[in-house]
């Protein structure tokens, strides 16, 4: 299978790339979206970037960058007005991607970016930590892997024929058709149950019966 498709911007920093994708909407991504395939776009633009022989970049993160048509106070920002996504787990990473966070370099400090959605904390005995974003780069492959393994499934599950409707359970909230698709004939839906990291490698690395698939 062949797959197109256009990233909207990557940061070079280098041989290290950060891939963004623009959004006007809910820009804010979990590990929960990533298991049903809602927000995996810059995960497949990761891998394709990766496998580019001609720009040899190390991927070492991917999120979403929200665009807002409001102006707010530097000290009202929250989360939604962020880029979140996800991190690779490297103190030179995290500062090339937001010099801010250098502040935090005494025990103690904890500095929030207002540009990522992440923070770097000093804790007792000098020990470095971030937020639950910031992920090794393992882990950051893992779920590169994921989406790619999501995404050949549901192609082979297209070309075997595979029709049902199953949307989740918020999927028609906002759906032009859903006046005229018969939706309250659909006798099932994807419930949309909590997911943490550790799911995703287990599926990946076999661990897990199951199969990354439009079906889950």
């Amino acid at each position: 299978y062949q797959l197109t498709g256009t990233i909207d911007r990557v940061d070079v920093f280098e041989d290290k790339a950060f891939i963004l994708d623009y959004k006007t909407g809910n820009a804010i991504v979990n590990i929960k979206d990533i298991y049903y395939g809602d927000k995996i776009q810059v995960l497949l633009y990761a891998t394709a970037l990766k496998n580019d022989k001609n720009k040899n970049l190390d991927v070492v993160g991917v999120g979403y960058f929200p665009i807002k048509n409001t102006f707010i106070k530097e000290e009202n920002i929250d989360t939604s007005h962020l880029i979140d996504g996800f991190f690779a787990s490297s103190n030179s990473v995290i500062e090339s991607l937001d010099i801010a966070v250098k502040d935090a370099c005494n025990e103690g400090d904890k500095v929030q970016s207002n540009i990522y959605n992440f923070y770097k904390q000093v804790k007792k005995g000098g020990e470095i930590s971030f937020s639950s974003k910031v992920i090794s780069e393992d882990q950051l492959n893992t779920l590169y892997a994921y989406a790619n393994e999501l995404v050949k499934n549901v192609l082979e599950e297209i070309e075997q024929g595979y029709i049902e409707a199953k949307p989740d359970t918020d999927a028609c909230n906002y759906c032009e058709y859903a006046c005229i698709c018969n939706k309250e004939l659909v006798s099932k839906t994807r419930e949309q149950t909590s997911k943490n990291l550790n799911y995703i490698e287990e599926v990946i690395n076999g661990v897990s019966n199951t199969k990354p698939t439009q079906n889950s």
